[in-house]
């Protein structure tokens, strides 16, 4: 499977939550709309009490996870429509909420590959510092190995001190490399495709923008021993070794 990355095949971009995808690969996929279907798993809003009302950085209040799953929607829908994608998809799950339903998730998402007949997945990379990013990874490298076909994987990234750090794992387990450089235009563009997400503008500001890049490579069972710790405090409940634990599960589950 080590080939270079290409739009001329049906491509499915299975981002967590709302405005994962357009961060990772929005002017990549203004280059080629018509073969690009986008699959975003969560509604992007919270199931927990918690964290209500929240503030969007539009100054707005959300008062339940209905409101804000709302408003994240009509985001999400309005930034594809500019992108020129006929076939953008939501799962509607809760955030956080994707660990608790691996399986419906996995089952879902290959009934969508096979519908579509999709030829490549471009999803999260491992390990992450959120568990839903985790799960679609999991979830779209399950579902690539049943059906023959490869997965890139976007960058991890962290903050230090507030700025986004973007860095692949070791590169000796890639097999491909695709990287992508924006020209000024092209940089314009997506600082506009990001203003729609208006209620999430504090945190995509802090995100590398000029570049979008994937990584392919296989599953490896052994990637699941690397963990990063969880952003505190808005992962409420998951632990990484929680986590892995019903990868692995999961995983045994199959050879039964």
């Amino acid at each position: 499977m080590n080939k270079l990355f290409s739009l001329n095949k049906k491509t499915l971009f299975v981002g967590a939550h709302p405005d994962d995808i357009p961060i990772f690969a929005g002017i990549t996929i203004l280059d080629c709309p018509e073969n690009s279907y986008v699959l975003t798993l969560t509604d992007g809003a919270p199931l927990f009490e918690i964290d209500y009302p929240v503030v969007g950085d539009d100054g707005v209040s959300y008062k339940n996870p209905k409101e804000y799953a709302k408003k994240r929607l009509e985001e999400d829908s309005k930034a594809f429509e500019s992108l020129g994608v006929a076939n953008f998809f939501n799962f509607k799950f809760s955030d956080q909420d994707l660990i608790n339903n691996v399986s419906k998730v996995i089952e879902k998402l290959d009934s969508f590959v096979v519908d579509w007949k999709i030829e490549q997945i471009v999803t999260h990379g491992f390990p992450q510092t959120h568990p839903d990013h985790e799960v679609a990874w999991f979830a779209s490298h399950m579902v690539a190995k049943n059906n023959s076909i490869p997965v890139w994987e976007f960058p991890n990234y962290k903050f230090d001190e507030g700025v986004c750090i973007t860095e692949f794992p070791p590169t000796s387990t890639y097999l491909s490399f695709y990287k992508r450089t924006l020209n000024e235009d092209e940089l314009s563009k997506k600082k506009d495709l990001l203003k729609i997400y208006s209620s999430q503008e504090g945190i995509l500001k802090n995100h590398l923008l000029s570049v979008e890049e994937f990584g392919q490579r296989d599953f490896i069972l052994d990637v699941l021993l690397q963990k990063v710790p969880y952003l505190s405090p808005w992962i409420r409940e998951s632990k990484p070794e929680d986590v892995r634990i019903n990868f692995m599960n999961f995983i045994g589950d199959q050879f039964e």
